[in-house]
């Protein structure tokens, strides 16, 4: 996840706040790897 420069920077002090960066980047790393594979099987 080191494309994603604000959980790099993050300087909150909520956890919940940083759970959802987290969690955010995971759904779309995801999402883009969903995309990918389907591109290439169904083509």
């Amino acid at each position: 996840m080191n494309g994603f420069g604000k959980i790099r920077r993050c300087t909150d002090r909520n956890a919940a706040i940083i759970d959802f960066y987290l969690y955010l980047a995971a759904a779309i790393v995801t999402i883009r790897q969903l995309i990918q594979r389907a591109r290439t099987l169904y083509r």
